[in-house]
C-alpha cells in the first residue's frame, strides 16, 4: 500500500477543525471557584446575646460555586439546623459555635464560624442594658419638646420644636441605633402656622406634640402649630417626610397622642374646649374627626416642672389595625360619668363606646390605656374620687385578656390614707403591668400640695395575681416630683420610670417583677440654672432597649451652638 504524505496546509486545515469542534489539545475549561462564606457577626439589631432573646446574625452569605447557593445556619445548641439566621438560646452564660455551610449545585461546600458568648437570661431586658453617655443636641437645632422612637431594627425616629433661636419649623431626627453619632435632620415647614411655644413667658412653655414608630419603622409624628394639628409620616430609616398635612380643628395645647403600625395605619387624638377628638388615617388620608372623650386632661406646671395627663388614650393593633380608645363619657344615669371603650376598623367604622368602669358621680380627670404588641393584653387605669371624706382619689384598673375584661381591680385597699391620680400604665406580651401615679398630699388648711411617685406592679403567673403594695419613689431620701414622667415595661415584666424633676439631672429607674426597686441614677447633666425649663420623654421596646430625650431650655443665656447650660440631649439604653 502506498501511504500518501499530507501537505502542510491540509495539516493545518485538520487542527483548526478539531480545534473548532472541541478535538486535539484547545483550552482548559474555567475551574469552578471555591465556595466561600461570609464572615458571621451579631446584627447591629440585637447588640447583646443574651438567653430568651431572639437574636439576629449578619453575615453568613454563600458566594462562589457552581449554579444557585443554599446557607444552613447551625447554632451550636443542638437544635435543627435552619436557613434562618434568627435563633433563641434557652440557656445563657455558655459560649456556642454558629455554623453556616453553603452549598452550590453541584454539592460543592464552604463553611464559616464564629464563637459568641451567650450571658444569662437574668441579664434580659432593662436590667441587662446600660444607658450609654449623654449626647447634646445642637443649641440652634429644633430640641424644645423632643420625642423619639425606635424600630425592632434599631433606627431612631424623633421630633422637636423650635425655641426662638433654632428656627420656626418643627425639625425631625433620624439614626441608627449603632451609630447614633450620625444623626440626620430635617424641616417639618407648616407655613404661617408655627408651634405656640413662647420662651420668655412661663405659661407659654408648653407645646402639643407626639410622635410613634412601628416595629418595621413605619413613622407618624403630629403635633400643634397656630391652631391647628399638622402630620407627617415616614417609612423607614432611608424613607423620605411628606409634606407636613394640616387639619383644621379647633386643637387645645393640653395634649396630643399618636399612634401608626407596620401597615401605616394609624391615628391622633387630641384635645378640643368639648373634650378629646380622634382622627384616623390610612393610604395617605384622613376620616372626620370623632369624639373619643368628653373630658380632656390638662397640665400640673411649675417654672421647673411639668406633666401632662390625659382623660383619654389610644393604641392601635399591629396586626389587625384595629385603633382602640379610651375615654370618659356620660353614664345612663343622668348627672354620673363612666370610662369607656371603643374600636375603629377600615370598612366598619366605629363601634359604640361601651362601660368599663362603674358609673361614677364626679368624672376621672386622668386614664392610662396600654395594649401588649402581640395584642393579646390590655389593660386601662383610672383615678376615681371617694364618696365619703375626705374625699380622695383612687387609681382603679382593668385587664382585657382572652377577649374578655376581668375585674376592676384597686391598686389600693381605700381611699383614706393617700390620694392617687395621673396613673400611667404599660402591659407586655404574657399579661405582666407596671403602673405609676402621682400622690397628692396637702396640709390640712390645702395652702400647701406635694406630687410625688408610687408604683407598683402586677404579675400575671401569680398564684394570686394582685397590685403589689405601692413604692414610693425617692432620691437622695427626699421625695421626687411627677413631672415628664414616662414609664415602659419589658418582656419580663420589670418597669423603667424616667422623669425630670426640678433642677436635678434626669432620672431612671426600675421595678423589677418582684417588686425590687433600683434606686434612681442619673443619666444626663445637672442643670445649672434652677428655673431652666426642662423637659424629657422615653419610648423602649420589649427587649429592653429604649432611648431619652431632654429638653432644656435657660431664657436666662441666649442660645448659641457652644452654650454651656442648653444640655438638651439623649440617651439610649444598649
Amino acid at each position: 500500500m502506498q501511504l500518501i504524505k499530507p501537505s502542510p496546509i491540509a495539516v493545518a486545515t485538520l487542527a483548526t477543525l478539531l480545534s473548532a469542534c472541541g478535538g486535539g489539545k484547545g483550552d482548559d475549561p474555567a475551574p469552578i471557584p471555591a465556595v466561600k462564606v461570609s464572615a458571621i457577626a451579631l446584627s447591629k439589631a440585637t447588640p447583646q446575646a443574651i438567653a430568651e432573646n431572639e437574636l439576629q446574625f449578619d453575615g453568613g452569605v454563600c458566594s462562589g460555586g457552581s449554579g444557585d447557593l443554599t446557607a444552613s445556619w447551625d447554632f451550636g445548641d443542638k437544635t435543627p439546623a435552619s436557613t434562618s439566621n434568627t435563633h433563641t438560646y434557652v440557656t445563657g452564660d455558655a459560649s456556642y459555635t454558629v455554623k453556616v455551610t453553603c452549598t452550590d449545585a453541584a454539592g460543592n461546600k464552604g463553611e464559616g464560624k464564629n464563637i459568641f458568648t451567650v450571658a444569662h437570661a437574668s441579664m434580659n431586658g432593662f436590667l441587662g442594658k446600660k444607658w450609654s453617655t449623654y449626647t447634646r443636641i445642637p443649641a440652634l437645632h429644633p430640641s424644645v419638646y423632643p420625642v423619639a422612637g425606635l424600630s425592632t431594627a434599631g433606627d431612631i425616629h424623633g421630633v422637636g420644636v423650635p425655641s426662638a433661636a433654632s428656627g420656626l419649623d418643627v425639625a425631625a431626627m433620624s439614626a441608627n441605633f449603632g451609630i447614633s453619632n450620625e444623626i440626620g435632620y430635617d424641616k417639618l415647614p407648616t407655613g404661617t402656622d408655627k408651634p405656640p411655644f413662647n420662651d420668655t413667658l412661663e405659661g407659654m412653655r408648653t407645646a402639643s406634640i407626639d410622635l410613634a414608630v412601628s416595629p418595621n419603622g413605619r413613622v407618624m409624628a403630629a403635633w400643634m402649630a397656630g391652631t391647628s394639628v399638622w402630620y407627617a409620616t415616614k417609612n423607614g430609616l432611608k424613607g423620605v417626610w411628606s409634606v407636613p398635612v394640616k387639619i383644621d380643628v379647633p386643637v387645645l395645647d393640653e395634649s396630643i397622642k399618636v399612634v401608626v403600625n407596620d401597615a401605616g395605619a394609624g391615628a391622633i387624638a387630641y384635645c378640643t374646649r368639648t373634650g378629646a377628638q380622634i382622627v384616623t388615617y390610612a393610604s395617605q388620608t384622613t376620616q372626620a374627626p370623632v369624639t373619643i372623650s368628653k373630658q380632656c386632661g390638662g397640665i400640673d406646671k411649675d417654672e421647673k416642672s411639668l406633666q401632662r395627663y390625659r382623660a383619654f388614650d389610644i393604641a392601635i393593633d399591629n396586626t389587625s389595625s384595629t385603633i382602640y380608645a379610651a375615654g370618659v363619657n356620660d353614664a345612663a344615669t343622668a348627672g354620673k360619668s363612666v370610662v369607656t371603650m371603643k374600636s375603629y376598623t377600615s370598612g366598619s367604622g366605629w363601634t359604640a363606646a361601651t362601660a368599663v368602669s362603674n358609673e361614677l358621680a364626679t368624672p376621672p380627670v386622668s386614664l392610662s390605656y396600654s395594649r401588649s404588641p402581640n395584642g393579646n393584653f390590655a389593660i386601662l387605669a383610672w383615678n376615681q374620687l371617694g364618696t365619703v371624706a375626705p374625699f380622695k382619689s383612687n387609681v382603679f384598673t382593668r385587664i382585657h385578656a382572652s377577649a374578655t375584661w376581668g375585674v376592676i381591680k384597686p391598686v389600693q385597699d381605700n381611699f383614706i390614707t393617700k390620694d392617687y391620680a395621673r396613673p400611667l400604665v404599660a402591659i407586655n406580651d404574657s399579661g405582666d403591668a407596671f403602673l405609676a401615679m402621682r400622690l397628692g398630699e396637702s396640709n390640712d388648711s390645702g395652702t400647701t400640695f406635694t406630687s410625688k411617685i408610687e408604683v407598683s406592679n402586677y404579675a400575671a403567673n401569680a398564684t394570686a395575681p394582685a397590685w403589689s403594695q405601692p413604692y414610693q419613689l425617692v432620691r437622695n431620701g427626699s421625695a421626687v416630683q411627677f413631672s415628664a414622667t414616662d414609664i415602659a415595661i419589658d418582656k419580663w415584666g420589670t418597669g423603667l420610670i424616667t422623669l425630670a424633676d426640678g433642677s436635678n439631672p434626669v432620672q431612671v429607674g426600675t421595678f423589677s417583677k418582684t417588686a425590687s426597686w433600683s434606686g434612681f441614677s442619673d443619666i444626663s447633666p445637672r442643670f445649672p440654672n434652677p428655673k431652666a425649663f426642662h423637659y424629657q420623654t422615653m419610648r423602649a421596646l420589649p427587649d429592653g432597649r429604649a432611648i431619652l430625650v431632654t429638653s432644656v431650655y435657660d431664657d436666662k443665656t441666649p442660645l448659641t451652638d457652644s452654650t454651656a447650660p442648653i444640655s438638651s440631649g439623649y440617651v439610649l439604653l444598649k
